[in-house]
């Protein structure tokens, strides 16, 4: 049985939202050793902070508790560890953005908060405040519908990440498709054709922002979008979770060839559940 570690002599207290490997690279500043010295100091198998973060263990939430003096549920609730599979898609491995009123320091033993890495928020879980990316810019949708459908999108996808919940479909999943390219007949003076996304079937205006983007349009396999744009995705999560399966037979239909293929890969769940309920509802008419 391995030995209990022993407690740091100086601790300091997470804060609000902080993610596990910020507090150990805080102590780690505070103690000048390197920051794996200190996860390894509780957690001696662990080999890397990423590890930490995503996929720490109640009994490594123990141990790091007992360095840390604090509880290791405290501990626990500052990682990714319980995010389901697909929305751990949405998770970057660097900071994308802040909340300029919750983040005011810009030291190096700055804390780093869990919002900071989540693609699928715009809002601060700690003050509500608008999320700015590295350049301080942020959303410039009005409080409108869409908004309004994207603070849906972004509540449903926290709830997925912080407790599993799902509806029909994982929204996360839902996120993926609805970035999953799809077949248009644009000509050359409408703009570049491989920008389009499914996601403008159901958000209409965000094409016409995908074609002005300087940069490439994230995909089904990188799904984070920049802040700007992230409300026309979240919109549109709430949007296909609101309207039922048989949105994806909608969407699905704008999938041609390798694009219908790797829709169906994300899809397969929502898909069949789809056939059941239009199935039963046949039998019904029968």
């Amino acid at each position: 049985m391995p030995a209990t570690p022993s407690p740091m002599p100086v601790c300091f207290p997470p804060v609000p939202d902080e993610l596990l490997s910020s507090l150990i690279g805080r102590h780690a500043i505070f103690y000048n050793v390197p920051p794996l010295a200190v996860l390894q100091h509780a957690v001696p198998e662990l080999r890397s902070l990423k590890a930490a973060d995503l996929d720490l263990a109640l009994d490594q939430a123990e141990a790091l508790a007992t360095v840390f003096r604090t509880a290791a549920t405290t501990v626990f609730g500052m990682t990714f560890a319980t995010a389901p599979g697909a929305t751990r898609w949405l998770i970057s491995s660097r900071v994308i953005q802040a909340c300029q009123t919750c983040s005011t320091q810009h030291t190096q033993d700055a804390p780093v908060r869990r919002s900071q890495l989540q693609g699928w928020r715009i809002t601060c879980p700690t003050c509500g405040g608008l999320l700015h990316d590295p350049d301080g810019l942020e959303s410039q949708l009005s409080p409108n519908l869409l908004w309004r459908a994207a603070s849906r999108g972004e509540q449903l996808l926290h709830r997925e990440a912080h407790d599993g919940s799902r509806h029909w479909i994982s929204p996360a999943v839902v996120a993926r498709l609805l970035l999953v390219p799809r077949f248009v007949r644009w000509g050359p003076d409408k703009g570049d054709y491989r920008r389009a996304r499914m996601l403008g079937l159901v958000i209409p205006e965000f094409d016409r922002i995908a074609m002005e983007e300087p940069s490439n349009i994230a995909n089904s396999g990188k799904p984070i979008l920049p802040l700007h744009l992230r409300p026309f995705l979240l919109a549109g999560v709430a949007v296909v979770l609101e309207s039922g399966p048989e949105m994806l037979d909608l969407l699905r239909r704008h999938a041609i060839g390798v694009r219908r293929k790797l829709f169906d890969a994300f899809a397969t769940e929502a898909i069949a559940q789809w056939v059941s309920v239009r199935a039963h509802s046949q039998k019904q008419l029968i």
